[in-house]
């Protein structure tokens, strides 16, 4: 008899403080690149790579919200003003962006 694997449900908030981490990362690649030649890399760039291939396979919009505000350390409110959006929109979109990295990472 085979065993039964269950899913793990990833809660919003280590989404968000995955999400934290990884625009920490970008914000500072560079010298994680350095780093990582003298100490090994961190493991926040799994976690990284992770995200980016769920994010690949998002709607455009999605797409485009999770790479401006986490890769290029955008804020909500200056990705707004720089799109023309209202801050509710941007933040509507970034729910929907929370959403598929929930179904992406329970997925596996």
């Amino acid at each position: 008899m085979g065993k039964k694997v269950e899913k793990v449900d990833v809660t919003a908030e280590i989404i968000r403080e995955d999400l934290k981490s990884i625009r920490f990362y970008y914000s500072k690649k560079e010298q994680f690149d350095e780093f990582s030649k003298v100490v090994g890399p961190n493991p926040i760039v799994e976690v990284a790579i992770k995200y980016n291939e769920i994010a690949k396979s998002a709607h455009p919009r999605i797409y485009h919200l999770y790479c401006s505000l986490y890769i290029e350390n955008k804020t909500q409110e200056a990705l707004a003003h720089e799109l023309g959006f209202e801050v509710q929109h941007v933040q509507r979109l970034h729910r929907h962006l929370m959403i598929h990295l929930q179904e992406g990472l329970a997925d596996g």
